[in-house]
């Protein structure tokens, strides 16, 4: 069953966000405009939030409990600290293979996420 079977509408949960063990790649071409994006210098950036990571790609560090670094929340809903840089990978979920191609992880993500909803067969 394939993403035409779900509906998706972000509800800012930040459960994506908060999963231990998430990781969240970041190519090294786009570190210099996140570092001047939060204000920082490369190093900053890489000291403070990053870590490397395989490829020449550097992984965000997880924070306290394991959520991203970059998340944090106003007024009881999720936000992101680099919405407007954050990766490829954050920006596509759920619509990614990874998700939509290996049922166990796609049922990980339907319990976790609420924006993610089958949609009624009887609709279409």
């Amino acid at each position: 069953m394939g993403l035409e079977a779900y509906s998706f509408a972000c509800r800012r949960s930040g459960n994506c966000c908060a999963r231990p063990g998430g990781r969240v790649r970041f190519p090294a071409e786009a570190l210099e405009e996140l570092a001047a994006f939060l204000g920082l210098e490369l190093e900053g950036l890489l000291s403070l939030y990053l870590v490397p990571g395989p490829e020449g790609e550097f992984l965000a560090k997880e924070a306290p409990g394991g959520a991203c670094p970059f998340l944090g929340s106003e007024g009881g809903l999720a936000t992101c600290a680099i919405y407007p840089l954050r990766p490829a990978h954050c920006r596509s979920f759920p619509h990614r293979e990874d998700v939509m191609e290996n049922p166990q992880v796609l049922q990980a993500v339907l319990r976790f996420c609420p924006g993610l909803q089958p949609k009624d067969p009887q609709s279409s």
